[in-house]
């Protein structure tokens, strides 16, 4: 047999530079780690958090709100393409077809639901919306 310790692989250590600092998203040195519920000011504490898109009523409200900065400077501070900007702004004035539809069945489905006193649920205005045949629904829409 052999030696304890002979024979067994071992992980190749990785150079200095390779290695990670700590966790990920961890405190920088020096830094107080953040506590429960807090936020560090790397995670973003301005308007919109982290690295999530944000949403695009919130960006056209912001650039509506403070017309003296200018869509581009405002886009750029965002990171965000000014043809996808100008797309919110077409689909708020024109929406799509699929939009419109969503629109009208959700107006129809309040009207079921009030029609029936607050009673019906969702699977009773399904039904109903089938037998009058007004749209075709799937149970997703």
């Amino acid at each position: 047999m052999d030696p304890a310790g002979r024979g067994r692989c071992r992980r190749a250590r990785r150079p200095a530079h390779h290695r990670r600092a700590g966790r990920a998203g961890g405190a920088a040195q020096g830094e107080r780690p953040a506590q429960a519920g807090e936020r560090r000011a790397a995670d973003g504490l301005g308007f919109f958090r982290g690295a999530t898109r944000p949403d695009p009523a919130q960006v056209t409200a912001l650039v509506d709100e403070h017309p003296r900065l200018g869509v581009e400077c405002v886009l750029r501070e965002l990171h965000i393409a000014s043809s996808t900007y100008y797309r919110w702004r077409r689909a708020e004035k024109e929406p799509c077809e699929r939009r419109r539809r969503d629109v009208e069945l959700t107006e129809r489905i309040k009207e079921i639901h009030a029609e029936s006193g607050g009673n019906y649920g969702s699977p009773r205005v399904h039904a109903v919306l089938r037998s009058h045949l007004i749209w075709r629904v799937c149970g997703s829409r």
